[in-house]
């Protein structure tokens, strides 16, 4: 079954990660961003009984034995839509098929999961018009709190290149696809204007809520698997509690669709940035060979090798992976519903505080 919070109440999202995080950790930059969407942009919405994956199908979108997130058209729009080759993808092998939205330096070859789109799960904000809500950033450089509220869909508009005629027939947008094989939709209004009468920069969005909330995030130490608080007195190491966000459930979702309950889904995104490079302002002009860090290096690190002997090769390899030196990682709950508060009785005018068990 699905748990219930009432609108207006409040609830405590925990969680733990591997790598660290919290300004006082030295070894990344962190930022956690939290989010959550209803059926009003994800219609369907729901948990499955199958663990395989749903099939990329109008049958399966519809099947109840598949979870499905994201709805099936926002999957095709991002594998329709080229990428945002602006991006810094380090020397990732990218080719002619492999320049689509789903397409990322951590998934280069597009792997799927369920209908969610690589790209805006990799890099927040985005900039097309996404069905998730924002909650909270919580990051290690608040200098950046401005630039990330401003940008927030929950106060402004994104765009897509619609399929003008898909539009004018049906009232909705979907993403006009490229004029050949290997040319992708167009991800700009610029190059949209270019398909003249074929596409049309539509923007919209916007969710008309507050901006999230944006504070400095919770200390983790490396490899920090669980709650390391002793409410018991036992200390035997620094106390370190689980990170956690305390969230006031919204009633925006209920408003729009007038309805007295909505079922929804929350994401925690981890975006963790090596601090080998600047992550910020690191784009495409550092591609390939002129990579920040390359890919499984090789060399003489410690500087044994003194001919060219090959006995005498002392080469080592470091174990980095490009793909995933700064990378985001992501959980999500089951599908949740939020209510709307009880108008009478002992709850009405008064303060709901979620108590839950971990793991839901």
């Amino acid at each position: 079954g699905q748990m219930y919070y009432y609108e207006g109440s409040v609830l405590d999202i925990e969680w733990s990660m591997a790598h660290g995080c919290g300004h006082a950790n030295k070894n990344i930059q962190c930022t956690m961003v939290l989010q959550y969407m209803c059926e009003d942009s994800a219609p369907g919405l729901r948990d499955g009984s199958s663990t395989d994956r749903i099939p990329k199908t109008e049958a399966g979108a519809s099947d109840p034995q598949y979870g499905m997130h994201e709805p099936l058209q926002w999957y095709r729009d991002c594998e329709t839509r080229e990428r945002n080759m602006e991006l810094y993808t380090a020397d990732q092998s990218f080719d002619g098929t492999h320049n689509r939205a789903i397409n990322t330096r951590q998934n280069a070859k597009g792997v799927r999961s369920g209908f969610e789109c690589p790209e805006e799960r990799d890099y927040y904000p985005y900039w097309h018009p996404t069905p998730w809500r924002d909650i909270a950033v919580l990051t290690d450089d608040t200098g950046r709190c401005n630039d990330y509220q401003r940008k927030s869909q929950n106060v402004r508009d994104y765009g897509m290149c619609c399929d003008a005629a898909h539009l004018d027939t049906t009232g909705k947008c979907v993403q006009l696809n490229g004029t050949a094989s290997g040319v992708w939709g167009p991800n700009n209004a610029a190059d949209c204007n270019v398909y003249r009468q074929a596409g049309v920069w539509v923007e919209w969005g916007k969710w008309g809520t507050a901006a999230p909330t944006c504070k400095v995030s919770p200390y983790a130490r490396d490899n920090q698997p669980a709650d390391m608080s002793h409410p018991y007195g036992v200390r035997p190491a620094p106390e370190m509690p689980s990170p956690k966000y305390t969230w006031t459930v919204p009633s925006d979702v209920l408003d729009k669709l007038g309805a007295i309950e909505a079922t929804c889904v929350l994401r925690v995104r981890y975006n963790l940035t090596s601090t080998d490079y600047d992550g910020y302002s690191t784009n495409r002009l550092f591609n390939g060979v002129d990579a920040k860090v390359a890919n499984f290096p090789a060399t003489d690190f410690i500087g044994f090798s003194r001919d060219n002997d090959a006995s005498t090769d002392f080469s080592l390899r470091l174990s980095i992976d490009t793909a995933r030196l700064g990378s985001t990682h992501e959980d999500r709950s089951h599908t949740f519903r939020i209510r709307r508060k009880p108008s009478s009785g002992s709850c009405a005018g008064a303060a709901i505080y979620n108590l839950n068990v971990k793991g839901r």
